[in-house]
């Protein structure tokens, strides 16, 4: 018998081998992790709302219904939904008006999605439509529909949140509600302050999966034989619409959060109307929009005003104004009639006219 063969196993070869292997699973592993999307956030700029996913199934069902997704003809859409899908590489971002197309922003071209992620989009929409703080635009010839007498619906007051049910009694070209119970009552005197009064509200009606802006009025009053109604206003529309007032006017841009376009669009003179409603109504957050410096009058002065009306605008100079008004106090004067300038400053960020307030001292002086 000859010698057996020796075989020879070069160990620095072997470790070379085993090193490219595990590095190569390594930078596998590591790029993997670098591109996985671990969370998808929706969001809409018109609802001013935003939902976000980290559950890792739904996660990676988005992710690969987007890669599964085909090219289509189409263009960026407009009124929009976002979709971002998040990774450590980087973050991909898609817009959407349905959930049949999708438009892919770093590609520049429309995907038509299939399957689950349609069901995520649709969802998506339905979620971010229910998370705004605001509700939809919508005219009093289409609302009703969602308001029949009878109807119970959840109303939510923009500016404090706070929310209560009521029922509608009746009205004609507007909604009396009824709040549901002694709770439901409370929750509106304290939205107005903890006293009953003319003024109004900006507020989000809900009914059923809809969200509609609209005006609550603060005063309890009688109809259809039962007493604590309030009135309850939307925009009406033709020649009906004259009969929104100007508040009525600014609580329904408030509660559909579109009050910064409309101040964007408005001249000097509708802006001094504006601003004057907001103090009227005793709503600050508008009138501090409108102003070149949030401070200048405090709260407590606000809340003694019963009311200010705007008799005669006239321009003195350019962005200068004269105004009469008439003002009055809790504690007095009554029916006070005051001449007041008014300086408006162009804001350069925005392009919307606003006022220094110097003029609230002459306002309420005496108070």
């Amino acid at each position: 018998m000859g010698r057996p063969k020796v075989h020879y196993i070069d160990t620095r070869i072997l470790f070379l081998q085993i090193a490219f292997i595990a590095l190569a699973v390594i930078l596998g592993v590591s790029y993997l992790r670098w591109t996985k999307v671990t969370r998808v956030q929706f969001s809409s700029p018109e609802f001013k709302s935003s939902w976000e996913i980290t559950d890792q199934e739904v996660v990676r069902g988005i992710a690969a219904g987007v890669k599964e997704a085909s090219q289509i003809n189409g263009a960026e859409p407009e009124n929009i939904y976002v979709m971002k899908l998040f990774s450590k590489k980087e973050t991909r971002v898609y817009l959407f008006a349905s959930p049949e197309v999708i438009y892919d922003i770093k590609g520049s071209r429309c995907l038509q999605p299939f399957g689950q992620l349609r069901g995520v989009l649709n969802k998506a929409a339905e979620e971010l439509r229910l998370r705004s703080p605001y509700g939809q635009l919508m005219q009093w010839e289409e609302a009703q529909q969602l308001l029949p007498p009878g109807e119970n619906v959840k109303i939510f007051d923009v500016d404090t949140g706070k929310s209560f049910h009521a029922v509608r009694k009746g009205g004609y070209s507007h909604a009396d509600i009824k709040p549901v119970t002694e709770n439901d009552s409370k929750v509106i005197r304290e939205i107005f302050g903890g006293t009953w009064c003319w003024k109004k509200r900006a507020v989000v009606v809900q009914s059923g999966g809809i969200k509609f802006a609209a005006a609550l009025t603060g005063m309890p009053h009688l109809q259809n034989g039962e007493s604590g109604c309030f009135d309850l206003r939307l925009p009406l529309t033709g020649d009906r619409n004259k009969g929104d007032t100007v508040a009525c006017r600014l609580m329904y841009y408030k509660a559909s959060g579109r009050l910064d376009e409309v101040l964007q669009e408005a001249n000097p003179y509708e802006t001094i109307l504006l601003l004057f409603t907001a103090i009227d109504q005793r709503d600050w957050q508008s009138a501090r929009l409108m102003l070149t410096s949030p401070e200048g009058v405090k709260q407590n002065k606000l809340e003694k005003l019963i009311g200010v009306s705007v008799l005669n605008i006239k321009e003195k100079e350019d962005l200068v104004y004269r105004l009469s008004v008439s003002v009055s106090f809790t504690d007095g004067p009554y029916n006070n009639r005051r001449n007041i300038e008014v300086q408006l400053r162009q804001d350069k960020k925005t392009g919307t006219c606003v006022a220094e307030p110097e003029f609230l001292a002459t306002l309420f002086a005496g108070e």
